[in-house]
């Protein structure tokens, strides 16, 4: 019988919106361009889609990892929601790294979210790219699966179009 984690292949991104928008899109295509599924908000739900519903499946079926943008808009409403499913899932696999946050603006570390506390942050905060190399090394270590050979063309261009 397969592991919980074996049929879960998504990379999960939660960000406030539109405040993180740029930074999440911007991540998104990298995660994409590395060859890992990535689901993000403003590029997987269509009009008339019951996104709440999306997200909630997402979230308990198909994320291997959920990455949060950490800013001082994190306690908006959705992004709460999101982090109160990601941290059943996380509880639900044994998974105690599950939500991978990264901190994208200036909001003091000592302002995180309770589900953050005890865990490492990473930093992307002045400059974005600060946080890939340890990001990519947590997904590899956590044996999140990726691609053979080729980013997924398709997900790489409905993440950067506007």
């Amino acid at each position: 019988m397969p592991s919980p984690t074996t049929l879960r292949t998504i990379v999960f991104v939660t960000h406030a919106a539109p405040e993180g928008n740029e930074f999440a899109l911007w991540l998104s295509s990298k995660l994409a361009l590395a060859g890992y599924r990535v689901w993000i908000d403003r590029r997987r739900l269509r009009g008339g889609d019951d996104f709440w519903d999306e997200i909630d499946h997402v979230l308990r079926n198909d994320a291997i990892k959920q990455i949060v943008v950490f800013t001082g808009h994190i306690n908006k409403p959705g992004v709460k929601k999101e982090l109160a499913i990601g941290d059943i899932v996380k509880k639900r696999l044994a998974d105690y790294k599950f939500m991978i946050p990264i901190r994208a603006d200036g909001i003091a570390f000592s302002d995180a979210p309770p589900e953050f506390i005890r865990g490492n942050i990473l930093n992307a905060h002045p400059n974005w790219h600060d946080c890939l190399t340890e990001l990519f090394e947590a997904l590899a270590e956590a044996n999140v699966s990726r691609i053979a050979s080729t980013p997924d063309a398709e997900s790489v261009a409905a993440i950067i179009a506007h």
